[in-house]
């Protein structure tokens, strides 16, 4: 820079992958493919965000709040599973139809 000119502005901050998750389950339950097509992040990057969301949330004295996946076909819940990601199949009955876990920040 020349003396004289105005230095150029900062760039603009975007908004960080965790802060646009925190956003968008706010107010409801979603699961990490609708948290994906709220935010534009692709799921992968949902995941690593509800990672850092889970532990950062106990700072501000919130609670990432998760309803566990479910066998479609026979009820299973997968009450005890610490990931965040879906299941690939049921343990009891091997079916592949699971419903997401949905995620809610409370």
């Amino acid at each position: 820079m020349l003396p004289g000119q105005d230095s150029p502005p900062p760039p603009e901050r975007g908004v960080t992958a965790p802060q646009a998750v925190a956003v968008a389950i706010a107010g409801a339950a979603l699961s990490a493919r609708e948290i994906s097509q709220a935010t534009g992040l692709p799921e992968r990057a949902v995941y690593t965000a509800l990672e850092h969301l889970a532990r950062s949330a106990r700072g501000r004295g919130q609670r990432l709040q998760v309803t566990p996946a479910a066998c479609l076909d026979c009820g299973f819940r997968f009450v005890k599973r610490d990931r965040l990601t879906k299941p690939s199949r049921c343990p009891a009955c091997r079916s592949t139809h699971i419903a997401p876990p949905r995620f809610r920040l409370g």
